[in-house]
């Protein structure tokens, strides 16, 4: 994936560029990480290197000519990457990512974005004037080429756009070239451009030299896809790490309240048994005062009057008889009820 920043960047007009003359190149070297080299006139003041702004990786740089009438640039640190918004995942259009350079947007074309773009960075410049953009086929075909020789499958809009602006009152010629590549549900623009106040046609050359002779330094490729893959483990144990600490803090809430529970049954129970406890006593007072007692067949209660050890119940009129006597010849019809204890 790091080397898809650098294709729009650096391959976005390479197959375009023309022979050079009267020019003297050097090879210079990005100083920052040795990701990178390309071809620049050796009279010219370079500014070059790596960007990491919010963990993204962005490959930029500036050179100058020596009169400062013209330079030329590649790579912009603050343009996004952008991901299409998915309503069945309730991701949203603008939703906050956290990271400013990771955002949710409807895949755009190179002419769209790049002509808001070209508005926002130089619309205000003094006699500021747009003037002309059209698509650049060329170098879709050649973006997707490079990407394939990557083993990525790629979709591709480019656009050119050259506009004028004022400053001090001398005129200057400017050019914006701009792709925007789509990887499955992601997309991301690019940007490289001029400024001259002089031939914009000699300068267009000098870039796309640079631009042809970019390469990437193997050994920091590989040190970077190890730095990758090792910060994708870090990245997995500490989200393992997290869901542990999650699940271990989900038990020990569960058992929490599984101990809260059973204490709130516990004290429920003893406030029944001592509700019944109560009940009983309150019933006995109530059945003393009455003269009364209860009475059970084994599946039914009754109130009698006290004073007896057994009594006999009539089932077909409810009629009882007390007696001391647990049997009796003339009681050998009735059901024996017995005292409730």
């Amino acid at each position: 994936m790091n080397r898809l920043f650098f294709l729009p960047t650096f391959l976005l007009l390479a197959g375009l560029l023309t022979a050079c003359g009267g020019v003297d190149y050097e090879t210079k070297k990005d100083p920052k990480e040795g990701a990178f080299t390309l071809e620049l006139p050796d009279d010219w003041k370079t500014t070059m290197g790596l960007e990491r702004p919010h963990g993204q990786v962005r490959s930029c740089g500036v050179a100058v000519r020596e009169d400062g009438e013209a330079r030329i640039f590649w790579g912009d640190p603050h343009l996004p990457t952008f991901s299409e918004p998915n309503p069945q995942y309730g991701i949203r259009a603008g939703m906050n990512t956290g990271n400013p350079l990771t955002q949710f947007q409807p895949r755009m074309t190179a002419e769209a974005f790049f002509s808001n773009y070209v508005r926002q960075k130089y619309g205000t410049l003094p006699g500021f004037s747009l003037e002309s953009q059209e698509d650049h086929p060329q170098l879709v075909d050649l973006v997707k080429r490079q990407a394939q020789e990557m083993g990525m499958t790629v979709d591709v809009t480019a656009t050119k756009i050259n506009f004028l602006f004022t400053d001090d009152g001398e005129k200057r010629y400017g050019q914006i070239l701009g792709s925007v590549i789509g990887v499955e549900t992601m997309w991301m623009p690019s940007v490289s451009g001029f400024i001259t106040a002089d031939d914009p046609e000699e300068i267009g050359e000098i870039l796309y030299h640079a631009v042809e002779t970019y390469k990437v330094d193997e050994q920091w490729q590989q040190q970077e896809n190890q730095r990758v893959q090792q910060m994708m483990k870090q990245s997995q144990a500490a989200h393992q790490q997290r869901m542990a600490q999650r699940q271990a803090s989900f038990n020990a809430h569960q058992n929490r309240m599984r101990q809260r529970s059973a204490a709130m049954d516990a004290q429920h129970q003893s406030w029944l048994n001592n509700q019944a406890i109560k009940d009983r006593s309150h019933e006995q007072f109530v059945d003393y005062i009455r003269g009364e007692t209860t009475v059970t067949n084994g599946t039914q209660t009754g109130k009698v009057q006290s004073g007896y050890n057994n009594y006999y119940v009539d089932p077909n009129t409810g009629n009882y008889i007390g007696t001391d006597q647990y049997l009796q010849t003339d009681l050998s019809a009735y059901e024996h009820w017995k005292i409730k204890r």
